[in-house]
């Protein structure tokens, strides 16, 4: 009889991944197995993730894929680029084509909306490095497409371009549909870097969502690490319109008024129109503004932040101006203004 009684076996691996680059192949893959929660409330469910890129011959070929035994369900993103943009007219190219396809999966629109402030549309369409953030990218394609008995989820996407030799604009597209519950859903990464991709002094980034359904269409825009001319520029733009369920529409650019509180829960997370104007040291100069129409409100306001440090001394100002008119349920408009040094 054994004085330590231990079973011993080998443990394998949670996850593994290889790079490759031989010639004309280069490239690699990522797999992972984890146990994940979901559902409400949450239970325990396996599944395997992979990512695999791969460029043979310049002909690059990606995919990022989550499979669930059991139950059985699985999300599949993936895409060829061609080697050599096929040339359109007027200085576009088509630079991919791809497609979306999840089996007993849904799309959860918060997750996805939430996910665009890190650039997660650009990241899962059309990606450059997927592997190099392999284990967060699958981890957010697990939240953004949760397992939904019955769920169906199907689309092309592509990559377009503009500006032949320079590569000023890339576009990644996507138009998915969505059942049981049926709805079409719009992707959309717009990358603008001019004067050139390689050197560029304005490097613009966008994603888009947006949702038709058979009560409402919802646009959701997100600007993040943008700089234009030098400026550091952010913030989004919401629009609802909703013909089911009492009906409702709503415009922001940058969120809406702080004395406003019938804000749709799909557009309460805007956040400001931010640009920053600071010198690369000692001052700091922030301007964010919005501006928002509803059914029964128009609003808008500015805000102005100066601050300056040189270290044994330091100073601050601020200027804020919120204007709200309304006309439901009673007319009435209210201004407020806050500065102070």
């Amino acid at each position: 009889q054994s004085v330590f009684p231990m079973a011993v076996s080998p443990r394998w691996p949670d996850a593994i991944g290889i790079r490759i680059k031989a010639g004309p192949i280069k490239g690699g893959g990522y797999l992972e197995r984890k146990i994940r929660k979901h559902g409400d409330p949450p239970v325990d469910l396996v599944e395997f993730g992979g990512v695999i890129q791969v460029e043979i011959l310049k002909v690059g070929v990606y995919a990022i894929g989550i499979l669930s035994p059991d139950p059985f369900s699985m999300v599949l993103v993936m895409g060829v680029r061609f080697p050599v943009p096929i040339e359109l007219s007027f200085g576009f190219t088509f630079n991919g084509v791809g497609g979306i396809l999840a089996i007993n999966r849904t799309v959860n629109t918060t997750e996805l909306i939430e996910g665009m402030k890190t650039h997660f549309i650009d990241k899962v369409l059309f990606p450059d490095d997927p592997l190099a953030e392999a284990p967060a990218l699958l981890d957010k394609v697990s939240k953004v497409f949760p397992p939904a008995e019955g769920g169906f989820v199907v689309g092309p996407i592509v990559e377009l371009g503009w500006g032949s030799q320079a590569k000023i604009i890339e576009a990644k597209l996507g138009l998915v549909l969505a059942l049981p519950d049926p709805k079409i859903i719009i992707l959309g990464a717009v990358r603008v870097r001019a004067p050139a991709k390689d050197a560029p002094l304005t490097d613009f980034r966008c994603e888009v969502y947006g949702e038709i359904s058979a009560d409402r269409l919802l646009i959701i825009a997100r600007m993040r690490d943008s700089k234009i001319a030098g400026i550091t520029v952010s913030g989004d733009l919401g629009l609802l319109i909703q013909w089911g369920g009492g009906g409702d529409f709503a415009l922001s650019v940058g969120g809406f008024n702080p004395r406003y509180t019938e804000i749709p829960a799909d557009l309460k997370s805007l956040e400001r129109i931010t640009i920053d104007m600071s010198p690369p040291a000692v001052v700091k100069i922030i301007i964010k503004a919005y501006f928002a129409v509803t059914a029964g409100a128009v609003m808008l306001g500015v805000r102005g932040d100066f601050s300056a440090d040189i270290g044994v001394a330091s100073a601050k100002a601020w200027l804020q101006l919120d204007m709200i008119f309304r006309w439901v349920p009673r007319f009435g408009f209210a201004v407020d203004l806050d500065l102070g040094i």
